[in-house]
């Protein structure tokens, strides 16, 4: 279970990362 979690936190971190950037650059891009 301890794993599970912590896999999924290290997902969810990384998702929240990539959709950070990705939306720092679709931003600029829209304009």
């Amino acid at each position: 279970m301890g794993l599970m979690d912590f896999t999924l936190q290290v997902v969810i971190g990384l998702a929240s990362s990539l959709g950070i950037r990705v939306n720092f650059l679709r931003k600029p891009r829209e304009r």
